[in-house]
């Protein structure tokens, strides 16, 4: 019996979904099996379920009981569905851990209740958490969520890598608007605290601010470390035959 290849799931995982982003695997098609993968990329099956497991995390793939898995057909929504720091997880083989540093109910800051057009007596879940690397900082972030789409989250929610797709399905909405700012930041005293980096070092800020229906849902902030993170986005149009 030949031996099985030494890659990951998410290794596997990322070479099915380019795979399906280049139109190999087309919308609504069924994909290979548990079994047929794990002969066709000689890994174990076990690799192969996990790899199907993150791809229908990812929402790009679904199962049919008795049947198989399918390609998606849902569009993506257009903001949020998966964000820049997620991809880049998805393309690293580390050991990604997140810590919930504060978990509470409270009401917007005047601020971001008028960015998101909502009263400042609003009901909000307001989260703080720090993500590591193989045990090292790399970024945290603070969340503020309107109520009526944060009453289902619990902290293992918030811990998720790839939180914004699994808070979406869990309160069964999805965004249809929102913006993304990024700037660079020099590192004041509580970020270089959290990112064991030194005051002054350089961060890379992103604020983001999600919409459904053109009501305010969610503002995000988040610092990353320059050496940890690199920001990428990209977009190719799918092959056809």
């Amino acid at each position: 019996m030949t031996e099985k290849r030494k890659i990951t799931y998410r290794t596997l995982a990322r070479e099915l979904r380019v795979a399906i982003q280049d139109g190999k695997y087309s919308p609504g098609e069924k994909i290979p099996g548990e079994l047929e993968l794990s002969e066709i990329h000689n890994v174990s099956r076990t690799t192969a379920r996990l790899a199907i497991k993150e791809l229908e995390n990812q929402s790009l793939v679904y199962r049919r009981q008795g049947s198989g898995t399918f390609v998606s057909t849902t569009p993506s929504s257009p903001a949020y569905t998966r964000s820049t720091f997620t991809q880049y997880l998805q393309n690293l083989d580390a050991n990604f851990s997140r810590k919930i540093l504060e978990m509470k109910w409270t009401e917007p800051t005047p601020e971001i209740a008028a960015t998101l057009r909502i009263p400042v007596d609003s009901v909000m879940l307001f989260f703080h958490r720090l993500d590591l690397l193989d045990g090292s900082p790399m970024a945290y972030d603070r969340g503020w969520i309107a109520g009526p789409y944060a009453h289902r989250l619990g902290k293992e929610d918030l811990k998720c890598a790839d939180f914004y797709e699994g808070w979406q399905r869990k309160q069964g909405f999805k965004t249809n608007g929102g913006s993304i700012e990024i700037a660079a930041a020099a590192a004041k005293e509580e970020q270089a605290e959290l990112l064991k980096i030194k005051i002054g070092e350089p961060v890379l800020l992103e604020l983001g601010w999600i919409f459904h229906d053109d009501q305010g849902v969610a503002h995000f902030e988040t610092y990353y470390r320059h050496d940890k993170y690199r920001f990428r986005s990209s977009q190719f149009p799918q092959r056809t035959n």
